[in-house]
C-alpha cells in the first residue's frame, strides 16, 4: 500500500490550506477594522473583553518582581504557597489588574488604557 494516493486526499488538503488563507484573511481584516475604530491600534484580545490596559511599565515590573520572588520562595521551601507568585506574573503579563477596576486605579501613561 506504500505510495497509494486516497481518493480525496488532494482535495482535502486543498481545502484546509484554502480554509487556513480565508481565517487569516479575515484575521487581518479584522485586526485592521479594529484598528480603524480604535484611533489607528489594533483592538487587543483583552480588550474584548472589556479589559483594558491599567497597570504601566513600572507597574508591570514590580508585579514580575514580587511574582518571581514569591515562586522562588516557595521552591525554595518547598511550599506550594509559591504558586501565588503566579498571580502577579500573570496580571503583569496582560498588563490587567482586576481588582483596580472598582478601585479606579490606572497606572498606564495613557489614561485611556490603551
Amino acid at each position: 500500500m506504500t505510495g497509494t494516493v486516497v481518493p480525496g486526499k488532494a482535495e482535502e488538503t486543498q481545502l484546509r490550506t484554502s480554509l487556513r488563507q480565508a481565517a487569516w484573511s479575515h484575521g487581518t481584516a479584522a485586526v485592521a477594522a479594529s484598528a480603524q475604530q480604535n484611533g489607528g491600534r489594533p483592538i487587543t484580545h483583552w480588550q474584548q473583553f472589556g479589559m483594558k490596559t491599567n497597570l504601566g511599565i513600572s507597574d508591570r515590573a514590580i508585579r514580575l518582581f514580587i511574582g518571581l520572588t514569591i515562586l522562588g520562595l516557595g521552591i525554595a521551601l518547598n511550599s506550594p504557597w509559591g504558586m501565588i507568585g503566579v498571580i502577579p506574573m500573570i496580571t503583569a503579563g496582560i498588563g490587567f489588574c482586576p481588582l483596580y477596576c472598582p478601585l479606579k486605579i490606572n497606572t498606564t501613561e495613557n489614561p485611556n488604557g490603551h
